[in-house]
C-alpha cells in the first residue's frame, strides 16, 4: 500500500506540473501590446555591474530575485588575490579551511554547501561532494567577475545549489591583451599567464592560458612499515586553457584544465606519507538566445568531462564522469511591464565509471601493521544518472515599492525521488538607497555515488531556508547591509576518513552576515562579521574495527558505532579591508582576517582538540605603469608570521608562515 502511495504521488505531481505548464501556455504563446519587463534584461554587451546568476538573464543586483552581489576583476587585481578561495574568504559568511590536498569550503556554517559554476556550467561531480576548484587550478587571470548568490537556488539551477550559487565568469572583452608572470616564496611559487582579445565581423572572443607550478603545503614525508621510508613529494603544476566566443545570439564557452597536485598527509601519532590527486574539468558550453519586443528565448547546453585521481602510496582511486546537458529556456513580460514569466524545461545525462562507492578501513592502520592484509577495501562501480527538469519562476510589480517573486521545479530522475523545490520572495523598496528583501525556499542535493547501490534510497540532502536582506546607504559614500538567515537542513550526510559517511542527520542553523563599505576619492575601507550557531543531531558513523579471515571462508567484517559533534567551521568571522590611492599610480592594501575559536574531533583519537582564535594580516602594493602598459604588484601573506593549526584529513597541521609574490604583467 505505502509504494502504491508512493507511485499515486509521483503520478499526481507529474501530471500536475503538466497541467500548470499547459495553463501558462496560453500566457506565453499569446500576443499582446506589453513592453519588455525591463529594457535591461535583454541588453546583449554584458556588464560587470549586473549578474546572470539569480534569473538566468543580465540584471543589477539590487532588483535580482536573491541575496545577490558582484564581485569585479578589479577587487583582486589591485589587492593581489591569487585564488578563488582567496576571493571567497573575504566576504561574509563563507570560510575557507586551506588543507593540504586543497581547499574545504564552508558557507554558512555548511561544509560543501555551494554550487561553483563556470558561466553557467556546474563545477561538481555526482559520485561526491568533494570536488571544488577554488585553488590554482582556476585562474583569476581569464575571469571578469564573479556572482554570489546565497540562499537556495535548486529552482533554477537544479541539484546541488544547495546553500547558494557562485557563477565564475570568464573574460571575453576584445581590449583584453596581456601577460603576466607570478612569483613567490619561499615556497618556489611560478606562474605564467597570458590572454587575448580579438574581434572578428560581429563577434567579439578572448582566448588565454596559463600555467603555474609551486611546492605542495608540505613537501617531505616519513613513515615506517618494514622497513623505515622517507622521502620528498614532488612539485604541484597547473595547465588551464579558455576560449570564449560571442555575438548577439550566440555565445560559446571552453574550458581545458590538467594539473597534478602532490600532499603529504601526517596521522595523529606523527607518521606522514605521500599522495597525489587530480580532478581536472574540462568543458564546452554553446548558448543559442533571440529576443523579440516582449519575450526572448534562449536555448543552451553543454559537455563536462571529470576524470578524477587521487592516490596515497599505491592505494589509487579514479573515476570518469562524462555529462550531458541541454536546455530551453522562454521568457515573456505580461501585463504591461507589471510582470515577468520564465519557464524552462531540461535534460541531463550522467555517466559515471569506477566511482569509489565504498572505502573500508583506515589508511594508517596499514601503515602501522606493516601488511597488506589491512590495506582499505575499495568498492567501485559504474552507473548511468538521468534528469529531466521543468521549472518557472514569475515575477510582479506590485507597487513602485513592492515586487514579489515565487518559482517552482519539477525533477524526475531515474534512481532516487528527488525533493521539488520552491521558492518565494518579497522586495521592499521605498527609497532608491534603502530597500529590504525576505526570502523563503528550498534545494537538495545529488546523493552520493554509494546511496544509489542501497536497496533503499534514502530521501536527499535538504535545505529549507528564509533569509533576509537590509541594504541602506545613507551615503553616497557610506553602505551598509545586513542578512540574518535561518535554516534547517534534512537527511544531511558527512564524510570521515575514519568512518566513511554518517547516518543522514538533521541541523538547524542560525546565524547573520553584516557589512559595512565607505567609499572616499582616494580611500575605502570594507567591513564584515559573520556569525552562525548549529544545533542538531550528532555525526554517527558505522566504524569497520577489524576483519576476521578463515582460509577458505569469506572475510568477516567487525563494525562499531562512533559519534562525534557536526563540524561548522568557526562560529565568528571578521574581516577588515583598507585600500588607499597613493597616487594616481600606486595603491597600497591591508587586509586582516579574524577567525574565532573551534573544536575538532577526530574519530580514531576519540576526544576534541580545541583551535586558538587568530587574526591573519596581509598586504599588498599595486604600481600601475611603471613603464607604459606595465605594472607591478607586491604581495605578504600572513605579515606577522602567526603560526595556528587547522584541521587537515588525518591530524591537526601547522600553517605556513609569511609568504611573499610578485607579479609583473604587462598590457597593450
Amino acid at each position: 500500500m505505502k509504494a502504491d502511495w508512493g507511485n499515486f504521488k509521483t503520478l499526481i505531481l507529474e501530471k500536475a506540473s503538466w497541467g500548470a505548464l499547459g495553463l501558462l501556455l496560453p500566457l506565453l504563446l499569446g500576443v499582446g501590446k506589453a513592453a519588455a519587463f525591463s529594457e535591461r534584461l535583454f541588453f546583449v554587451g554584458e556588464d560587470v555591474r549586473v549578474l546572470t546568476a539569480a534569473s538566468r538573464w543580465p540584471e543589477k543586483p539590487q532588483k535580482a530575485p536573491a541575496i545577490a552581489e558582484v564581485i569585479p576583476a578589479s577587487f583582486w587585481r589591485e589587492r593581489g588575490l591569487r585564488t578563488l578561495a582567496e576571493v571567497l574568504a573575504q566576504w561574509p559568511g563563507f570560510y575557507m579551511d586551506e588543507l593540504s590536498e586543497g581547499t574545504r569550503p564552508f558557507l554558512r556554517g555548511l561544509p560543501n554547501g555551494f554550487l561553483i559554476l563556470y558561466d553557467g556550467v556546474p563545477l561538481t561531480s555526482d559520485s561526491t561532494k568533494n570536488v571544488h576548484p577554488l585553488d590554482e587550478e582556476l585562474s583569476l587571470d581569464h575571469v571578469e567577475r564573479i556572482e554570489i548568490i546565497r540562499g537556495p537556488s535548486s529552482t533554477l539551477w537544479g541539484p546541488d545549489a544547495f546553500e547558494g550559487v557562485v557563477n565564475v565568469v570568464p573574460r571575453h572583452a576584445p581590449s583584453d591583451r596581456y601577460v603576466k608572470g607570478q612569483a613567490g616564496a619561499p615556497y618556489k611559487d611560478l606562474k605564467l599567464s597570458l590572454g587575448r582579445g580579438f574581434s572578428y565581423r560581429g563577434l567579439s572572443g578572448y582566448l588565454g592560458a596559463s600555467y603555474r607550478k609551486r611546492d605542495p603545503f608540505k613537501e617531505y614525508y616519513r613513515f615506517k612499515t618494514e622497513t623505515e621510508h622517507q622521502g620528498r613529494v614532488g612539485q604541484a603544476e597547473f595547465w588551464e586553457g579558455i576560449f570564449k566566443l560571442q555575438n548577439s545570439w550566440l555565445d560559446l564557452t571552453a574550458r581545458f584544465s590538467a594539473f597534478r597536485r602532490p600532499f603529504v598527509f601526517q596521522d595523529l601519532q606523527g607518521m606522514s606519507w605521500p599522495g597525489q590527486s587530480e580532478t581536472p574539468i574540462n568543458l564546452v558550453k554553446a548558448s543559442f538566445s533571440k529576443k523579440w519586443s516582449h519575450t526572448a528565448l534562449k536555448l543552451w547546453g553543454y559537455y563536462h568531462y571529470l576524470k578524477q585521481r587521487r592516490q596515497e602510496l599505491s592505494l589509487v582511486q579514479q573515476q570518469k564522469n562524462h555529462l550531458f546537458y541541454g536546455e530551453i529556456l522562454f521568457r515573456r513580460d505580461l501585463f504591461s511591464r507589471r510582470a515577468l514569466l520564465t519557464v524552462g524545461g531540461g535534460y541531463r545525462e550522467n555517466q559515471v565509471r569506477d566511482a569509489a562507492v565504498r572505502v573500508r578501513g583506515y589508511f594508517p592502520s596499514f601503515l602501522e601493521a606493516s601488511t597488506k592484509q589491512f590495506w582499505p577495501l575499495i568498492d567501485t562501480a559504474d552507473f548511468n544518472t538521468r534528469l529531466t527538469s521543468i521549472f518557472f519562476q514569475y515575477r510582479h510589480h506590485l507597487t513602485s515599492k513592492l515586487d514579489f517573486w515565487f518559482g517552482f521545479r519539477w525533477d524526475d530522475h531515474n534512481q532516487y525521488s528527488p525533493g521539488n523545490s520552491y521558492n518565494l520572495g518579497f522586495l521592499y523598496q521605498p527609497r532608491s538607497n534603502l530597500y529590504f528583501k525576505l526570502l523563503w525556499g528550498t534545494s537538495y542535493r545529488t546523493p552520493y555515488s554509494h546511496q544509489f547501490l542501497q536497496e533503499k534510497v534514502h530521501d536527499p540532502e535538504e535545505v529549507r531556508a528564509l533569509s533576509g536582506e537590509l541594504y541602506w546607504r545613507p551615503l553616497n559614500s557610506l553602505e551598509f547591509r545586513i542578512l540574518p538567515y535561518f535554516n534547517r537542513v534534512a537527511h544531511y550526510i558527512q564524510e570521515d576518513v575514519y568512518g566513511g559517511y554518517s547516518r543522514p542527520l538533521k541541523r538547524y542553523f542560525l546565524g547573520t552576515e553584516i557589512s559595512l563599505s565607505y567609499r572616499r576619492e582616494r580611500f575605502q575601507a570594507l567591513f564584515s562579521f559573520s556569525w552562525h550557531h548549529s544545533w542538531g543531531d550528532q555525526e554517527v558513523y558505522k566504524v569497520l574495527d577489524y576483519i576476521t579471515i578463515i582460509p577458505g571462508e569469506p572475510p568477516e567484517f567487525h563494525y562499531s558505532f562512533y559519534q562525534k559533534p557536526f563540524c561548522s567551521g568557526p562560529e565568528k568571522r571578521a574581516y577588515l579591508d583598507l585600500f588607499y590611492r597613493l597616487s594616481p599610480k600606486i595603491t597600497l592594501s591591508w587586509r586582516f582576517n579574524y577567525f574565532s575559536e573551534r573544536e575538532v574531533f577526530y574519530l580514531k583519537e576519540g576526544k576534541p582538540r580545541r583551535l586558538n582564535p587568530s587574526i591573519l594580516v596581509n598586504f599588498a602594493l599595486r604600481w600601475r605603469d611603471v613603464y607604459p602598459g606595465l605594472d607591478l604588484v607586491f604581495k605578504v601573506e600572513n605579515l606577522f608570521n602567526r603560526s595556528y593549526l587547522i584541521p587537515d584529513k588525518y591530524a591537526l597541521i601547522p600553517v605556513p608562515g609569511t609568504r611573499l609574490f610578485w607579479e609583473i604583467e604587462k598590457r597593450w
